[in-house]
């Protein structure tokens, strides 16, 4: 089994057609000195567009542009401890099991980045060009 999350038109070469969209909601912990040390539920899609209200289009454009390239360099990494976990358990390795949670961390960092991309990319309402570097 691969995995691969990305958001549709970031020149991955993965077929992402067909289906319907999907919306995630995600929700995490957050403590604040104003709870007083409490965790209380934050929906981090609203977390996310309360930062990024503020800032101009062209300032949303720039992070959603370093967000693309790190989400890809993310992928390509994840993709490789893919590569390295399947070799390792093919050949029977005792490193297969560390290989297997390299590749689970380097997934669950992937899609951290890619919800943040998608939440970028819906706020600035079109994929933007990347320059080569």
């Amino acid at each position: 089994m691969h995995c691969g999350f990305l958001t549709p038109g970031l020149g991955s070469g993965i077929d992402v057609s067909g289906g319907a969209p999907r919306t995630y909601r995600l929700k995490v912990m957050v403590t604040t000195e104003d709870d007083g040390g409490q965790h209380n539920n934050v929906d981090v899609a609203t977390t996310m567009a309360n930062l990024i209200a503020p800032l101009s289009s062209t300032q949303i454009e720039s992070l959603t542009i370093d967000a693309i390239r790190e989400h890809r360099e993310s992928l390509a990494k994840a993709e490789a401890a893919f590569d390295s976990w399947k070799s390792a358990q093919a050949a029977n390795l005792e490193t297969a099991a560390e290989r297997y949670s390299d590749y689970t961390r380097l997934m669950l960092a992937a899609r951290a980045r890619q919800m943040v991309l998608a939440t970028l990319i819906e706020r600035l309402g079109f994929i933007p060009n990347v320059p080569s570097t």
